[in-house]
């Protein structure tokens, strides 16, 4: 049964329930790793059901003890991240990994946040016509991308407010496309691109906290 819990790290309290989905990251694996929070001893330990890593290797391996790894999650508008240490991993009867308690807790809370600094990569979209591009911010409501010219630069430059226009980029670690869609608001253009500031049909609340969570590291 989910519940509400919390874990004790030097006065701070840290909300979260069971079955929470935790991403965790691995100097060993490439990218994020899901898991989920299935139990904890409080001010000792945290217990995770482990990936699906079954092809990469066995589980003691990829998560050795001592290892440091960073977890990250969701939880009530606030993304919170941690590092913590291996303590074990059992396989028999489920593949769980054992970590300790964190000593400190990162916060942002991504309801207050704006405009998040980025080098995004993406397929720019506008007339029907798609070109590579890049996004240099973003909110949940709009963002500030470049487009070269060569591709759909000079088009760009015949948009006009309300020009209907689409984004598609996909994350590390993430296996599907995120797929934007808004409105031109402006379009200024030098010698080897055009910039465009897009505003967005509806806000983003989603891609943006799995874009927060790409972009913000955990010390």
């Amino acid at each position: 049964m989910h519940g509400q819990t919390a874990i004790e790290t030097n006065g701070h309290r840290l909300a979260i329930e069971l079955g929470t989905e935790v991403l965790i990251e691995s100097p060993r694996v490439a990218g994020k790793l899901k898991s989920a929070l299935v139990g904890m001893i409080p001010n000792q330990c945290l217990i995770l059901r482990a990936p699906e890593l079954s092809q990469i290797g066995p589980l003691h391996t990829l998560f050795p003890d001592g290892e440091s790894i960073v977890a990250r999650y969701l939880y009530d508008g606030t993304v919170f991240g941690f590092r913590s240490s291996v303590l074990g991993t059992i396989i028999d009867p489920v593949h769980l990994i054992f970590l300790s308690s964190p000593s400190s807790v990162q916060e942002h809370n991504i309801r207050a946040s704006q405009r998040l600094d980025c080098f995004i990569p993406c397929l720019v979209g506008v007339y029907g016509k798609e070109g590579e591009g890049t996004i240099l911010d973003i909110s949940k409501t709009g963002c500030q991308c470049l487009v070269r010219t060569g591709t759909i630069g000079d088009v760009a430059l015949e948009v006009g407010k309300n020009t209907a226009a689409s984004l598609r980029f996909r994350l590390p670690g993430v296996e599907q496309d995120e797929r934007i869609q808004g409105h031109v608001r402006r379009a200024m253009r030098d010698e080897l691109r055009v910039s465009l500031g897009i505003s967005f049909d509806t806000p983003i609340d989603s891609a943006y906290e799995r874009i927060y969570d790409y972009l913000s590291p955990v010390a």
